[in-house]
């Protein structure tokens, strides 16, 4: 390690640190795709290739080879890291030396760097300065030294952070896998809030990640904090082997109720196993019919969908999350929630709806688009609406669920919008009202029966930022603040502080209808073109 002077340290450029960490990082991320896609590559390789020596071989060979890219990725993002920290640091420590040589300066005092020295003009040690004068100048040096003791441990830190990354000249990286992801480690993370979450997930390996999103995919899955790609594998997975559970089962059914037929028993007994036997047939093609959307639905979107939540709920009405476009790379994303009586079968119609908000807006050329259909939440029936109970379950879901799209983000900006559906308006708005509010640029309603609030201000976000739309023949924003009551002011109405735009469509579900005005408006905001969205009150805000 070359001796550090001050000189030296003023003539650093911390940037080169910076862009020593970025190239770094991104080799660590091309290292870490590599290592994913040779993992998912070789993924199905026992099952096609289950036995014999070489079979057996190729096997092991194959999980050295994934475990030693897997093990490269932690340790080259780690140099980064320790790069990155050093360049702050630096520029920290740099900037604090130029500001004591600086009021040195000030006070008569010669400093030079090239030499090391502090010195006082001769006349400030004539008469009885010389004491003060002294300590003055032994204060500036100690305080100098003190300095370059720090970025001589800054140095230190770094090297050694470098150094015990590195590859071993013989074994590399090394072959050995590293501990597997349990449950209680995933189930833990639950309770933390999504940016340690992707913390967590970013230290694992490629091959730990794999391992969790193959041996707990219900958990990964739902795991605010994860990047979407693994959690749209983790998703699809479930759904897979969901969807061949029932398969099995299906089968299973069949097979009892055919030879229960062929026997041609007519005893009470039979019978009754005969019927038990069709009712559980039915429940399971009834089971099967309603996740047939959400199938067909990622089909059709292909590689522009991402599964971001499944829970098939058996029996009861399900969850499902769906993106169309990477969040995590758009430059604008809105996130849609649905209202009353939605169940996962729903999921073609209302994934349509965010595809025309997806495809208006990425027509109006402001970045890349992503829109997500979230029912994240049980959505209350008919006689569950009136209560306020789903849309303060599900606005604590939508929070941890925004929070976690801003933590997976990729650098640069994002612009994130929620929209609220009828009974979704009031899911959040509480996800709003709560805590330190929702992490959005923009709140837009449509067919709102009330958000829980008299003003917009109290959502916890500029009211001009705040967007309430209302059709003509829609009952359920019509009859907000008389007959619903309960969630409070109709956010349409002008007393409520909020932007009304401009709704040229009519009844409570077709505020999506390509080619409207309603549409446009919604698509405007979500790129934050505020200046093109047309109001029937209110005032936009300045971009």
């Amino acid at each position: 390690m070359s001796e550090i002077t001050l000189a030296g340290l003023l003539a650093s450029d911390p940037n080169k640190f910076h862009t020593a960490a970025a190239a770094w990082q991104r080799m660590a991320q091309r290292i870490d795709d590599a290592a994913e896609e040779l993992i998912r590559g070789t993924r199905e390789l026992e099952d096609v290739w289950p036995e014999g020596p070489a079979s057996q071989s190729a096997h092991a060979k194959t999980r050295d080879l994934c475990a030693e890219v897997s093990n490269t990725y932690p340790p080259a993002r780690r140099i980064a890291e320790a790069l990155d920290h050093h360049g702050y640091a630096l520029a920290r420590l740099k900037q604090q030396a130029e500001d004591i040589i600086a009021r040195a300066r000030a006070n008569g005092f010669t400093v030079d760097p090239a030499a090391g020295t502090v010195t006082a003009p001769p006349e400030a040690y004539q008469g009885g300065s010389a004491p003060t004068t002294a300590r003055a100048v032994g204060a500036v040096v100690s305080e100098l030294q003190e300095i370059l003791d720090r970025v001589r441990q800054v140095d230190s830190s770094t090297a050694n952070a470098i150094n015990a990354n590195l590859p071993d000249s013989k074994t590399g990286f090394g072959r050995m896998s590293l501990p597997p992801i349990d449950r209680a480690k995933l189930e833990e993370q639950f309770g933390r809030p999504p940016a340690d979450v992707k913390k967590w997930w970013d230290s694992l390996t490629p091959a730990q990640q794999e391992q969790a999103i193959r041996d707990f995919p219900e958990l990964v899955g739902w795991l605010d904090g994860i990047p979407a790609s693994d959690r749209d594998a983790a998703n699809r997975l479930r759904l897979e082997r969901h969807l061949d559970e029932l398969q099995a089962y299906e089968d299973d059914l069949r097979r009892k109720i055919a030879e229960l037929e062929a026997r041609g028993s007519h005893d009470t007994a039979a019978q009754n196993e005969l019927a038990t036997l069709r009712q559980n047939l039915d429940a399971v093609e009834r089971e099967q019919k309603k996740l047939e959307p959400v199938r067909s639905t990622l089909d059709r979107l292909g590689d522009n969908g991402f599964l971001l939540g499944f829970d098939p709920q058996p029996g009861g009405d399900g969850k499902v999350v769906i993106a169309v476009g990477n969040p995590d790379t758009a430059r604008h994303t809105a996130v849609w929630v649905p209202g009353l009586g939605t169940e996962i079968d729903d999921t073609s119609g209302n994934v349509k709806r965010v595809e025309n908000i997806h495809n208006t807006a990425t027509k109006l050329n402001a970045g890349s688009v992503s829109t997500i259909m979230w029912l994240g939440y049980d959505a209350p029936e008919l006689l569950t609406v009136l209560g306020s109970g789903r849309s303060e379950q599900g606005g604590v879901a939508l929070d941890r669920f925004v929070d976690g799209l801003r933590a997976t983000h990729d650098r640069g900006p994002s612009h994130v919008t929620a929209i609220g559906h009828s009974y979704g308006s009031t899911v959040v708005a509480e996800a709003a009202l709560r805590g330190d509010g929702l992490a959005v640029d923009d709140i837009v309603t449509a067919g709102s029966p009330g958000m829980h609030t008299d003003r917009a201000e109290d959502l916890q976000i500029d009211p001009r930022q705040v967007w309430a739309g209302h059709a003509k023949g829609d009952p359920v924003s019509g009859w907000g603040g008389s007959i619903w009551g309960v969630h409070d002011n109709e956010p349409s109405d002008k007393d409520f502080g909020a932007n009304r735009y401009v709704v040229d469509t009519e009844g409570h579900s077709d505020y999506w209808r390509p080619g409207s005005e309603s549409l446009l408006n919604q698509a405007h905001i979500v790129v934050g073109q505020y200046d093109k969205v047309t109001l029937e009150h209110g005032s936009a805000p300045r971009q």
